[in-house]
């Protein structure tokens, strides 16, 4: 914001008149397309405004490349079977890489930070022959204290867990401080394989998350617990999801922006 101040405060100042008009005396020679509207050793107005207009608005291009250049976004490294989301070098968060029975341990891809930071995550399976397992899932421990949680349902004992039914606005939503962390699931990839509903799943108390495939029952109206008997068959099995870390600006950082902007 400085930056577009100063630009506008200059580019004012070069419009401004240099000393009291002056009127151009009409000339008697015959006008042609270079002399219209021109005194002697003098550029039109609107010319001197198209440039100072130019040279303001490559000030603002030029400062916004400044301020982009300097984001930091969370960086997400491989320890052993985990991996670690770490933001300026304070660990925030790890998760773990499930196993698939018959399958074993997943491809992982992981991409570069957009220009927002976040970061797409993808396991991929590739699945022989049909392989019977009541859930598969990845769990996210946190390295940070949360003072606030956010999710898009209520999972309010163990076995309960936010159902794929109510992914409407899919993300689970942490917070210490100016400090905002969130997993939003890979919504490129929910649902291909219906027969392997997805699910997330947290518990607060343990600074602990779940995001992972699951077959449901509705037990009681609104909510949903997992349920057994899920078989993944043979082909290509997927799980995914996009995580950032970031420090919120403001006095009180508002924990949802970021995510809505991205879903």
């Amino acid at each position: 914001m400085k930056t577009y101040l100063l630009c506008l405060a200059i580019f004012c100042a070069l419009l401004l008149p240099r000393g009291p008009i002056r009127e151009v005396p009409v000339s008697d020679e015959p006008t042609n397309e270079y002399n219209i509207g021109m005194s002697k050793g003098t550029m039109p107005r609107f010319i001197r405004r198209c440039f100072f207009l130019v040279l303001f608005l490559s000030l603002i291009i030029a400062g916004g490349g400044c301020r982009r250049s300097g984001f930091s976004a969370a960086s997400l490294t491989p320890d052993g079977v985990e991996y670690a989301l770490t933001l300026e070098g304070d660990r925030c968060l790890r998760f773990s890489v499930p196993e698939l029975s018959g399958a074993g341990r997943p491809k992982v891809e992981i991409s570069e930070a957009d220009e927002d930071g976040w970061r797409r995550v993808r396991m991929t399976w590739d699945v022989a022959s049909a392989a019977a397992q009541d859930e598969l899932a990845a769990r996210f421990d946190l390295d940070i204290a949360p003072d606030f949680w956010w999710a898009p349902h209520l999972a309010p004992e163990e076995g309960y867990v936010v159902a794929q039914h109510v992914f409407r606005s899919p993300a689970i939503i942490t917070a210490q401080g100016p400090l905002i962390l969130a997993v939003v699931p890979d919504l490129d990839i929910v649902g291909r394989r219906t027969e392997n509903p997805w699910f997330l799943d947290y518990d607060a108390p343990a600074r602990r998350f779940w995001l992972g495939l699951a077959k449901t029952d509705v037990p009681v109206h609104t909510l949903f617990k997992k349920a057994p008997g899920m078989t993944l068959a043979p082909g290509k099995v997927e799980l995914g999801f996009y995580v950032t870390a970031y420090r919120g600006s403001g006095t009180v950082p508002n924990p949802w922006s970021k995510t809505s902007a991205f879903l």
